[in-house]
């Protein structure tokens, strides 16, 4: 009996024999690749909350320091302004005190210009009268020398009264005009001063009111970033745990070379710190070496790497499973030697000391850790 199979068309063939011929991961979706994509993504989005959270900060500091130069103008602005208070209190007691002398002296002034009128009025109801009727009415020598020097002491009085009635009208107009124009310059300069006092601490109010606002945001990046990171951390321990099945083996303990050599300063120890970027207190997972950008960073032991690339505040990042739980991690890089699955050896080079993600300056930063806990990397440094 002839049994007719069903026509496939030519192209559905060829894509059943090449599902057959792939396995079943490939067949179904690579889920190491799937999550290598999805952590590319997340260090994506953190570098981009990075440069938004450098960019606050960077706004946070020019704020800061418009505030502080604010503040000492303000500060100059007061005592100026306090300075000129005092002149001008000083120039208001000296115009209440001329004032009163002016005063009396306008009371003098017409006191003498009374007497010059006086004898003026008198000197008409008696008469014109000569220096000679005078004289010539003297009894004796004596009455006459008498006469003559009472004669020439009035003529002298006379001149010099009206001299000082004139000289004191121009003081008194001279002073009261000063004084005057002394008080307008201060009132003016007060004025001035209040204007620009009042300037700055509007221009203070507003530095301070953005201020507030970038610290809000910086508060909110920070957030972001802590939670981008700790989807980061989830992928990076899911795809270390798809790698733990072809995880090599490693008799004993870690016995891990230093990775830069020539430089062993340690700037910042395992252990809790104040971050130099973050402004909080953190736990230090690793050493900090500081190092010249470009320097040469060795693979601590032999291993295969599982990370290549860039790891949100690590920055381009190395990570080395040595097999037994151990894995070796360096930040910072300035430059990236290895790719992800490639086998190394002990003091290879697998890249240079840089200062990209959460740093602020060249340096490694360099961990060790068991089982994916981070532990102290000197207890496990061997020459």
């Amino acid at each position: 009996m002839t049994i007719n199979l069903p026509r496939f068309p030519r192209n559905f063939l060829w894509l059943v024999l090449a599902l057959l011929l792939l396995s079943p991961a490939e067949a179904l979706g690579n889920p190491l690749e799937e999550r290598r994509r999805e952590l590319e993504g997340i260090q994506r989005d953190i570098r981009q909350q990075q440069e938004e959270l450098r960019r606050a900060e960077s706004q946070r500091q020019t704020l800061l320091g418009q505030i502080r130069n604010l503040d000492r103008q303000l500060s100059r602005s007061q005592r100026e302004l306090a300075d000129i208070e005092r002149r001008l209190r000083a120039t208001e007691a000296e115009v209440t005190r001329v004032t009163r002398e002016l005063a009396a002296a306008e009371a003098e002034v017409s006191q003498r210009s009374g007497l010059l009128a006086r004898r003026a009025i008198a000197s008409y109801k008696e008469g014109p009268v000569t220096y000679l009727e005078v004289l010539v009415g003297a009894t004796d020598f004596a009455d006459f020398l008498s006469r003559l020097d009472l004669l020439r002491f009035i003529l002298i009085q006379d001149v010099e009264l009206l001299h000082e009635v004139r000289a004191d009208r121009e003081q008194i107009a001279g002073t009261r005009a000063q004084l005057e124009q002394r008080r307008t310059e201060i009132t003016g300069l007060r004025r001035q001063a209040q204007a620009k006092k009042a300037s700055i601490e509007r221009q203070t109010a507003e530095r301070n009111r953005l201020l507030s606002q970038t610290e809000r945001d910086i508060e909110a990046y920070r957030r972001a970033l802590d939670d981008l990171e700790e989807q980061s951390r989830k992928v990076t321990a899911y795809i270390q745990e798809l790698l733990a099945r072809q995880r090599r083996e490693y008799q004993g303990p870690l016995r891990a070379a230093w990775p830069v050599p020539g430089f062993t300063r340690v700037s910042s120890p395992f252990g809790m710190r104040f971050h130099p970027v973050l402004r909080t207190r953190r736990m230090h997972t690793g050493l900090d070496i500081p190092a010249p950008s470009g320097t040469r960073v060795l693979a601590a032991e032999a291993g295969g790497v599982i990370l290549a690339g860039w790891l949100g505040g690590y920055g381009n990042t190395v990570i080395i499973d040595h097999g037994g739980g151990y894995s070796t991690l360096y930040a910072h890089l300035s430059r990236i030697n290895v790719a992800a699955g490639a086998e190394v050896t002990r003091g290879q080079l697998i890249g240079r000391v840089g200062t990209t993600g959460f740093s602020t300056g060249p340096h490694l930063h360099w961990e060790v850790r068991v089982n994916g806990e981070p532990e102290d990397p000197r207890q496990f440094i061997v020459p």
